[in-house]
C-alpha cells in the first residue's frame, strides 16, 4: 500500500477541499466541518458603508502633504498609518457629509437621516416606491414633501455639493430639495428642475445668486443621477456622471441657520416635485468630476 506524503487535510489545504472545509476548536482539539456558505451578496446597509470607504479612499491622495502629515501624526497613539486613521476618523464621523437620505422606507412617518447630523425627515405625503438604489419616495406633484429641522449643522457656506438619483414624470418647476423661506433674504439652497433642466440658487441680502438652467433636457419618466457643486469659483451641474455645464458664480451662500432643508418642495410645499427621489446626499464640498461619474454608477441587486 501507498503511503501518503502528506496529510489529506491540513490548516493551509487549498482547492476544492480548502473552500469547503473549515477548522474550529482550541489548542487542544480541532474540528474539520463543512464551511457555510457565504451570503450572495451584500446587505444593503453594508453596501452603503462599502460605498463610502471607497469614497474616502479615493479622497485620501487628493489631501495635501501638510494634511496627510497631521494624519499620521494622530495615527501613532492607536499604531495606525496616517491612512489607516484618516479612514477610521472619517468613517466613523463622515465629516465631509452634511446628510444622506436613502429614502428607502419610511418608519413611524420619518425618514432618516445616515449621516452624524441626525436630520430625521418628516414625511408630509409621499410613499415608499422602487427606485433606482433600492426603495425611493414617490411625490405627487401636488402637495407632498419631506421637512427637516431647521439646525446648524445643515449650513454649507463656501462650498456645496449635491447628487440623487431621480426620476420626473412631469414639467415646470419641480424642486428637488430647498433651504428657502419667504421674503427671498438669505436662502441658503434651492436645487430644482426648471421646464426639465437643473437649476442652482441662493440668494444673499434678497439677491439671487447663480440660477441659469443647465443645457440637459430631461425625459419624463426615466431615472437620471443628477448633481450640483459649488465652490465660490462655480457651480456645475451633472448629469449621469457627465457634465452638463458650468456657470461661473463666487458669492458665499448664506448659512440659514434655522431653515429647514425640505425634499421635494419649498418649505410652504409649493413647487411640488413630481416623480420619485432616491438617494439624496448634501456634503460640505465640491465633488469633482469623477466622483459624480462614480456615484452615478451604482447600483444594488435586490
Amino acid at each position: 500500500m501507498v503511503k501518503l506524503k502528506s496529510p489529506l487535510f491540513s490548516l493551509d489545504a487549498h482547492g476544492s477541499i480548502g473552500n469547503s472545509v473549515t477548522y474550529q476548536g482550541n489548542s487542544r482539539l480541532k474540528i474539520a466541518r463543512v464551511k457555510p456558505p457565504s451570503p450572495g451578496g451584500l446587505t444593503l446597509p453594508r453596501q452603503y458603508q462599502r460605498w463610502l470607504y471607497q469614497d474616502y479612499v479615493y479622497l485620501w491622495p487628493q489631501q495635501t502633504p501638510a494634511v496627510q502629515a497631521q494624519y499620521r501624526a494622530a495615527g501613532v497613539r492607536f499604531h495606525l498609518t496616517g491612512f489607516q486613521y484618516w479612514m477610521k476618523y472619517n468613517l466613523t464621523y463622515l465629516p465631509d457629509i452634511i446628510a444622506i437620505y436613502h429614502l428607502d422606507h419610511i418608519s413611524g412617518g420619518l425618514v432618516l437621516d445616515s449621516s452624524r447630523g441626525g436630520h430625521t425627515g418628516t414625511v408630509v405625503g409621499p410613499v415608499p416606491a422602487t427606485g433606482k438604489i433600492a426603495g425611493g419616495l414617490y411625490f405627487d406633484g401636488l402637495n407632498d414633501y419631506v421637512t427637516t429641522p431647521g439646525i446648524s449643522t445643515l449650513d454649507t457656506a463656501d462650498e456645496v455639493g449635491i447628487d440623487a438619483f431621480i426620476r420626473l414624470d412631469a414639467s415646470a418647476t419641480r424642486i428637488i430639495c430647498a433651504r428657502r423661506v419667504l421674503p427671498d433674504v438669505d436662502n441658503p439652497l434651492y436645487f430644482s428642475l426648471n421646464m426639465q433642466k437643473l437649476n442652482f440658487q441662493f440668494t444673499v441680502g434678497g439677491v439671487w445668486k447663480a440660477g441659469t438652467y443647465g443645457n440637459y433636457e430631461f425625459t419624463l419618466g426615466q431615472f437620471y443621477h443628477v448633481g450640483v457643486s459649488y465652490n465660490r469659483a462655480d457651480y456645475r451641474f451633472y448629469v449621469n456622471g457627465l457634465l452638463d455645464v458650468a456657470y461661473v458664480e463666487t458669492a458665499a451662500m448664506p448659512t440659514g441657520s434655522g431653515i429647514p432643508l425640505v425634499i421635494g418642495a419649498f418649505g410652504s410645499g409649493t413647487q411640488p416635485f413630481q416623480g420619485i427621489i432616491d438617494h439624496l446626499i448634501i456634503r460640505n464640498r465640491a465633488p469633482d468630476a469623477s466622483e459624480f461619474l462614480r456615484w452615478s454608477k451604482r447600483s444594488y441587486a435586490l
